[in-house]
């Protein structure tokens, strides 16, 4: 499956605004490789200007190798980038981590931007699959 696919999907089974998939590469921070957006929602994808790697959100995700699960960004206890809300009017936001050998090498990310709301179990579920998807097309070596 690609990386395309994967985000497609998880867009439509999560009913968000926006899905990017973001991988470690070497010389930059997590760009953008994968993204669906909504009618009327903007790309994030050619904005690499914000250096990820000391995000409370990542740094959350390489110490808990978990889900991050944002009903309302705003009020939120791991704070998100400040870019991402008023730049690009995240409000609410589900992470997933992409690891190798324990090791963060991707970020799932699913956006949402009319408002706070709560993320069902069925979206977690998806966001998992989709998860694992990006895993196995990359030790596949497919993209």
């Amino acid at each position: 499956m690609t990386f395309d696919a994967i985000v497609s999907g998880l867009l439509t089974a999560t009913n968000a605004s926006r899905v990017t998939l973001r991988m470690a590469l070497h010389g930059k921070d997590f760009p953008v490789v994968a993204e669906e957006v909504a009618p009327g929602v903007s790309s994030i994808r050619l904005d690499g200007s914000r250096n990820l790697t000391n995000a409370p959100t990542v740094e959350y995700l390489v110490e808990r190798q978990e889900n991050l699960i944002q009903d309302d960004c705003l009020s939120a206890e791991v704070r998100p980038p400040a870019e991402l809300l008023e730049l690009y009017g995240v409000k609410a936001q589900m992470l997933g981590p992409v690891l190798r050998d324990r090791q963060l090498i991707g970020i799932v990310s699913v956006h949402y931007t009319p408002g706070s709301r709560h993320w069902t179990g069925e979206e977690i579920e998806a966001l998992d699959r989709a998860v694992r998807a990006v895993e196995l097309t990359i030790e596949q070596g497919q993209s």
